[in-house]
């Protein structure tokens, strides 16, 4: 028989969510299922902090920010996690953990040793950072155009280099992306 910290028995996640400034809200949906006691996730958004933190579509909520919402209303779940303006605390388990608790009889909480935890990066890591210092060059004089680079990181943490030619057309720039190279 397997031990329960072995890694092919199912976990709890502990998502700690936390916003950033260039995403509105936490980007999921909160949504309670037909003849299923409990609320779920519904949509994760693309790119959102609670993607980040591992959320997902389907996962069911055992506790927020620490509390069991077990015998809770919808509308006191989302109070509990608009509780904290810019960061949440949610324990899911997704419909495999979730047999393998309820079938052995594991009350999930919190406190349990086996709890995989994720948490949202501090910066969003889809977004773009100008880091342009010393890049620009003079390319086309007569039309003051430049380039530079820009700098982002994809989903999966892999960062990027874009090189941007920067023009100016009747004193406004306009940029247009012309190469993307991993770095």
């Amino acid at each position: 028989m397997s031990s329960f910290k072995d890694d092919k028995v199912p976990c709890a996640r502990l998502c700690h969510i936390v916003k950033w400034d260039d995403f509105n809200g936490y980007g999921f949906n909160l949504h309670a299922q037909k003849g299923k006691n409990g609320q779920f996730i519904g949509k994760v958004d693309e790119g959102s902090p609670s993607l980040a933190a591992g959320l997902r579509q389907g996962d069911r909520i055992v506790e927020v920010n620490e509390i069991d919402i077990a015998n809770e209303t919808h509308n006191q779940v989302v109070e509990r996690i608009k509780a904290f303006a810019n960061e949440t605390k949610l324990l899911v388990v997704d419909q495999e953990a979730d047999d393998y608790f309820r079938e052995n009889n594991i009350v999930i909480k919190g406190t349990m040793s086996n709890i995989k935890v994720i948490k949202t990066p501090e910066r969003n890591p889809n977004s773009v950072e100008d880091r342009s210092e010393g890049s620009n060059c003079s390319v086309d004089e007569g039309r003051n155009q430049f380039y530079r680079d820009l700098y982002c990181r994809n989903h999966d943490d892999r960062k990027h280099k874009h090189q941007v030619a920067c023009i100016f057309y009747l004193d406004h720039q306009v940029e247009l992306m012309t190469r993307q190279e991993a770095i």
